[in-house]
Order: structure tokens, then C-alpha cells, then sequence
């Protein structure tokens, strides 16, 4: 299963296991992320936001995007 997402003038497929729910959510709601995040992971992410009993994480798509493999 794939997800499109947009960066810039390109699209790009993300492959994904599954999709739980699609759920419309405005960053500005979004948290810091927590202290318990790895620091090599944290630079990839926006921020967090808490549902009922998951945390959601907003990527940095520009960030994920660029990594060089």
C-alpha cells in the first residue's frame, strides 16, 4: 500500500504496512516531541499529537525526503 504525498513540484509514493484511520488534524495543535524520542529520529519529526491511547507523529517530509541512502 502506498501514500503520495507532495514535496514541492514532486510526488513521492511512501510504502506503508497498513492505514489505521484518516483523521484531519491542524499543526498548530501539535506538541513538542518528548525527551523519550531517540535524537537520530527526533530531527525527522515536526512534532506529536496525542490521541486517546497512540501518539501521532507528524514527519518532517522536507527532512525524510532528503536523506541521502
Amino acid at each position: 500500500m502506498n501514500i503520495i504525498v507532495r514535496n514541492g513540484d514532486s510526488l513521492y509514493a511512501l510504502m506503508v504496512d497498513e492505514i489505521l484511520d484518516v483523521i484531519d488534524v491542524e499543526e498548530k495543535t501539535f506538541e513538542s516531541i518528548p525527551e523519550t524520542i531517540n535524537d537520530n529520529i527526533k530531527k525527522y519529526i515536526k512534532g506529536v499529537y496525542k490521541l486517546e491511547s497512540n501518539l501521532l507523529i507528524l514527519l518532517d517530509l522536507e527532512k525524510v525526503l532528503s536523506v541521502d541512502v
